[in-house]
């Protein structure tokens, strides 16, 4: 009896899993964005969208002219900058570096606060340290952080994924080498 319930189990089993119990298939579009309104609107966020960041710290960064991802970004670029994000805001030094580096890689298409986070937890501290990385062999190192630990992110990026950032991530580090 057992032999004969448990293939009709996970024939069943798999339906639901792969047809969507049953449920038609979705027929909404989805807009497609360009990379750069992407990363417009990413690094227009309101500084709350910063890991990190609450209420306490979205006021002093506010009242020091730092309302966004942005503009925080664009302040805390050089060591001198944050030094002076520091003794305008009153954020520690570790807090500011830490919020620093998010930053720098939400500027990567696609990569949000939580995604931020989870590269850093692998080591990846910088948009440019991600463009320097390997796409497979950060792979496992992403799932693990993500799956084993602490839930950073409410997916795991694919490799497919973390190659588009890495490419982007190159592209950026390419513009921004050409600008200095």
């Amino acid at each position: 009896m057992i032999r004969t319930l448990f293939p009709m189990a996970l024939s069943l089993s798999l339906v639901m899993l792969l047809g969507g119990c049953g449920q038609p298939a979705s027929t909404s579009v989805t807009p497609v964005v360009s990379a750069s309104e992407l990363l417009e609107a990413e690094a227009s966020s309101g500084i709350l969208a910063l890991e990190g960041v609450g209420p306490a710290y979205a006021t002093k960064l506010k009242e020091a002219g730092l309302a966004t991802v942005r503009k925080f970004y664009d302040a805390t670029r050089t060591q001198s900058g944050r030094e002076s994000v520091v003794r305008r805001t009153g954020i520690p030094q570790p807090t500011v570096v830490r919020l620093a580096q998010a930053a720098d890689l939400m500027r990567v298409p696609g990569v949000g606060a939580q995604q931020a986070e989870l590269l850093e937890a692998v080591g990846v501290g910088s948009m440019r340290d991600l463009a320097r990385r390997d796409a497979r062999n950060l792979s496992d190192r992403i799932w693990s952080a993500n799956n084993l630990g602490k839930r950073f992110a409410g997916t795991t990026p694919s490799t497919l994924t973390l190659d588009r950032w890495i490419q982007s991530a190159r592209a950026i580090a390419t513009k921004d080498a050409a600008r200095s």
